[in-house]
């Protein structure tokens, strides 16, 4: 509610606080999800040996690298989310 002087209640500020907070803390939901969907995938492809072999080629070895560096930033992003 506005008062006479166009300035808003302390109730109203802390309506939409709570309102906002709701929001945040629904996408931190949504984000943590996330996390725990990739953290799942870098799991499985961590036990794919099919992955892991010593690369031949060049392409091979820019593969495995980048997918080393997927890796670690899934798992260092994931750390003290739950």
């Amino acid at each position: 509610m506005l008062l006479d002087d166009g300035r808003i209640t302390t109730e109203n500020m802390v309506d939409e606080l709570l309102s906002a907070l709701s929001v945040a803390e629904a996408r931190i939901q949504e984000l943590e999800a996330h996390i725990g969907r990739l953290q799942f995938l870098v799991d499985q492809q961590a036990e794919d040996v099919g992955l892991w072999f010593v690369a031949a080629t060049a392409p091979e070895a820019y593969l495995q690298r980048a997918i080393r560096d997927l890796h670690t930033l899934v798992e260092t992003t994931g750390e003290g989310m739950s």
